[in-house]
């Protein structure tokens, strides 16, 4: 029979050593069999110091190819902890925000944008009912992605405008007057009058002189500065660059019933109107007075990222290159296990997508075959010579079809009795369903196996009379002067019509006795 187990064995391993980054693991594993701390084929673990690092948690088997990018670090998955909560967020100035990222230190968790603000967003610093909108409301939340492993942010806010009252009264002509008595100007004419408290709220109180022979002020207004304004400094450079500014016009009655009108500068209006970024990660901020300030490329994203699982060829496309850069991808190759054939005497080929194979130094030993003799013995035949050569020395082997390297378990029937030596009722020993418990329990209780006459050489079963019974048999190979103790043979359910057979190899009826026989079942092989 080919096995006593049911399904395909699990593949077991252990951690042996962490790693604060791969780098760090890529250099010892680099220094190739001087370095012993882990052995080939044995698992690590990478444990970042920042836990949000996206290498935290990775596990990576050493391979054999010390001399690859990853010293042959072969990559297994990545276990980490159940995702928290996401996160909170805070309303702050976008200096502080950058100062903090530049901290933090990953690009992929920054980003920045611009917003067209719509009227709802808006309200006024001030209703003109004593009411006053101070600061800038905001609500934000942090959505999970369908896999909840990353999140997107949304903010949300409502900005107050700046609302500016103005209060005007006439005054004598000579309000304030300077001591000239020719082309004099009057002082101190407008004056804030709020207390300051509101950021979004001012309140100004203009004295205007009365005109002179009838002048008269009017049309407070913000205009792109162009020649009909009264000269200024720095106009030439406004009207230039089309900047906006704030005037009024002053109105002189000399000529004529109607006025001369004469735009009068009072200062810049300077807003800014608009910020936006393009596919190179420049941000352009436009303002209503001032020039327009560009930041070039300040966001680098990846667009693209492909793997040709053919040969290995991976790229990255980005939205710009590096100043040191002609192109915006990245490309390089890759190579990782194709396939992994284990032949008849457990020698292990590996094959990589590149098209090379490796053959690798361990033998594996794996069970060829297993059969009862026809003087009921249970023998086995083990795939790898050198441990067949060690059962001849050790004088435990059994001669079978012509190969004298069989290794002999001993009796498991004899002449006048059945092959279980006793059972072990679960009722009155429940631990021992557990099967790592058992084994312990039995090389405690029986440390030589069954003894005496009847005894000797037989299994022993564990389970209710009509419930499933575990076989667990006695190795009585001498390793380091004791015996190898118990182990597990197999499971078989009280109705096991269908679980085993006994047949001859070359039986007429063999074909239709492996149909009936259950996926997990056992043939014992009877000898001619």
């Amino acid at each position: 029979m080919d096995s006593f187990y049911g399904g395909r064995p699990g593949f077991s391993f252990i951690i042996v050593a962490n790693y604060a980054s791969i780098d760090e693991m890529v250099e010892n594993f680099q220094q190739g069999p001087s370095y012993e701390a882990v052995h080939f084929d044995e698992h690590v673990l990478i444990n970042t110091e920042n836990k949000n690092d996206p290498d935290n948690g990775k596990i990576y088997r050493r391979g054999y190819d010390y001399t690859n990018d990853l010293g042959g670090a072969i990559y297994v998955g990545t276990i980490v902890g159940p995702a928290g909560k996401a996160p909170m967020l805070e309303f702050t100035s976008l200096a502080k925000v950058q100062a903090m990222q530049e901290t933090e230190g990953y690009d992929y968790r920054y980003s920045e944008g611009s917003y067209t603000v719509e009227n709802s967003d808006l309200v006024p610093g001030a209703d003109g009912e004593g009411n006053y909108n101070d600061e800038i409301q905001w609500a934000c939340c942090s959505v999970r992605d369908e896999n909840e492993e990353d999140c997107i942010a949304y903010i949300g806010f409502i900005i107050p405008y700046l609302v500016v009252d103005f209060t005007a009264e006439s005054v004598d002509a000579y309000y304030n007057r300077s001591d000239d008595t020719n082309d004099f100007v009057n002082q101190n004419l407008s004056e804030r009058t709020d207390d300051g408290s509101h950021t979004f709220y001012e309140k100004w109180h203009f004295s205007i002189p009365k005109g002179i022979k009838g002048e008269s002020l009017n049309n407070f207004r913000v205009m792109v500065a162009d020649d009909t304004i009264e000269e200024y400094d720095g106009q030439d450079d406004d009207i230039e660059n089309s900047r906006q500014v704030l005037v009024y016009d002053y109105y002189n009655y000399d000529n004529n019933e109607t006025g001369d009108p004469v735009s009068i500068y009072l200062g810049d209006y300077n807003m800014i109107d608009n910020i936006a970024f393009d596919e190179e990660g420049t941000v352009t901020i436009t303002y209503s007075h001032d020039d327009v300030v560009t930041y070039e490329n300040l966001f680098k994203w990846i667009e693209e990222v492909t793997l040709d699982t053919t040969n290995g060829h991976f790229t990255v496309k980005y939205n710009y290159g590096a100043d040191d850069e002609e192109s915006t991808t990245y490309e390089t190759d890759l190579v990782w296990v194709s396939g992994i054939d284990i032949s008849q005497s457990g020698v292990v080929t590996v094959s990589y997508i590149n098209g090379t194979s490796e053959t690798l130094d361990t033998v594996l030993n794996f069970i060829l075959e297993m059969t009862i003799t026809n003087d009921y013995h249970l023998i086995v035949y083990y795939s790898n010579p050198e441990v067949r050569a060690a059962i001849v020395e050790a004088g435990t082997n059994y001669a079978n079809y012509g190969d004298g390297d069989w290794l002999d378990l001993g009796s498991v029937k004899e002449e006048n009795g059945i092959l279980i030596g006793l059972n072990l009722s679960l009722t009155d020993y429940p631990d021992l369903e557990n099967i790592t418990t058992a084994i312990k329990w039995l090389n405690s209780a029986y440390p030589n196996g069954l003894t005496g006459t009847n005894l000797k050489g037989k299994v022993v079963t564990i389970g209710n009379d009509d419930g499933t019974k575990l076989f667990y048999a006695f190795d009585y190979t001498i390793t380091n002067g004791s015996y190898a103790g118990w182990y597990y043979l197999g499971t078989l359910e009280s109705d096991a019509s269908t679980l085993f057979m006994v047949s001859t190899e070359d039986a007429s009826d063999l074909s239709s006795k492996q149909t009936a026989l259950s996926v997990g079942g056992l043939w014992f092989v009877v000898e001619e």
